[in-house]
């Protein structure tokens, strides 16, 4: 024989945990907190696993090795700008999505690209790459099919050499 489950309303004997679940559904306060703080743990959750609430990116030891043995900026870099050189690089490393066109995206080859880019942004404050969204690395070198729209310089430049 199979045992009835137990529950507090099977008990009719017993009226105190029903009518207490009635008072605290009563005040709005535990109804407020019993639907929203659920909602903000997922919020979080979501949040969290999408980085926005991760801490600044940083550079792994051999990411750190890498940089000192292939990028020649950063070994020029004084040691006391040497830290923000490298949050811009474990930055860029992190923000961007990386695509080998026809070659595997080696980790070398990530470091040497971002800290291409942090040469660039060191000198600037608050200045970032944002519009990158995708990095593809090819295996030789590449050039864009798209033509650069005609500024007044070229156009002058043409015009003159014609």
């Amino acid at each position: 024989m199979g045992r009835k489950p137990c529950s507090f309303a099977a008990v009719p004997d017993n009226p105190i945990p029903i009518r207490l679940m009635e008072v605290l559904l009563d005040n709005e306060l535990i109804k407020i907190t019993i639907v929203l703080l659920p909602m903000a743990v997922l919020v979080i959750i979501a949040a969290r696993w999408a980085g926005y609430l991760s801490g600044p990116a940083s550079l792994a030891p051999k990411q750190r090795s890498l940089l000192m043995k292939y990028a020649l900026p950063y070994q020029r870099t004084a040691v006391k700008d040497r830290p923000r050189f490298e949050r811009i690089v474990a930055q860029f490393i992190a923000d961007k999505h990386w695509q080998g066109a026809g070659i595997e995206v080696a980790e070398e080859m990530k470091v040497v690209i971002a800290a291409t880019a942090a040469q660039l942004l060191i000198g600037f404050e608050g200045v970032a790459l944002e519009h990158f969204e995708r990095i593809i690395v090819h295996r030789d070198s590449y050039r864009s099919g798209v033509k650069a729209p005609c500024t007044k310089v070229r156009c002058v430049l043409r015009q003159a050499s014609s």
